[in-house]
Formats: structure tokens, C-alpha cells, sequence
């Protein structure tokens, strides 16, 4: 069931990403547009729900988890994900 779910991100800016370095925590494709966002200075609109969170901290260097559990649909299953955990 991981195929699905762990799926590379690459990331190049020059003036705020040191190349080489790797996040290992969990994060979801609902996380870019909220970082997006953040990054170009824009606030999200409130008529829209933005279930991501983001990922400026970890574009900025941090190493701490953003999140502690992730809600997946791969195929006909679903799962709930955390660091450790994977419920199927």
C-alpha cells in the first residue's frame, strides 16, 4: 500500500532550499497550495477551506514533523498513517 503514498517531492530555490537536504516526515499534496500561498505572502481567501498545512517551516530548515497523521485512500482501501503506524 506505500506505493501510492510515498511519492518523492523535489524542491529547487536557490535562495531558501540548501541542496542535498531530505524531510522524512509526512506530508500530503493538500500541503502545497497552502504553502503556496505563504511563501508568495497572499493570505488564503475566506470563502475557501484549505485542509493543508504549510510547508514553510521545512522549506526554511526545519526538521520537525508539521503533522502527525495522514488520511489516505489508495485504491479501494483506506488508511490512517502516522510516523510509526499505518492502519489499513
Amino acid at each position: 500500500y506505500d506505493n501510492g503514498s510515498r511519492v518523492p517531492f523535489l524542491l529547487r530555490w536557490d535562495a531558501r532550499v540548501r541542496p542535498g537536504r531530505t524531510y522524512g516526515h509526512l506530508t500530503a499534496n493538500i500541503d502545497l497550495a497552502p504553502t503556496l500561498l505563504d511563501v508568495a505572502g497572499v493570505p488564503v481567501p475566506p470563502r475557501m477551506r484549505m485542509d493543508g498545512i504549510s510547508l514553510r517551516p521545512v522549506i526554511e530548515g526545519s526538521t520537525a514533523p508539521v503533522r502527525d497523521h495522514l488520511l489516505l485512500e489508495i485504491g479501494h482501501a483506506r488508511a490512517i498513517k502516522t510516523e510509526t503506524r499505518k492502519y489499513i
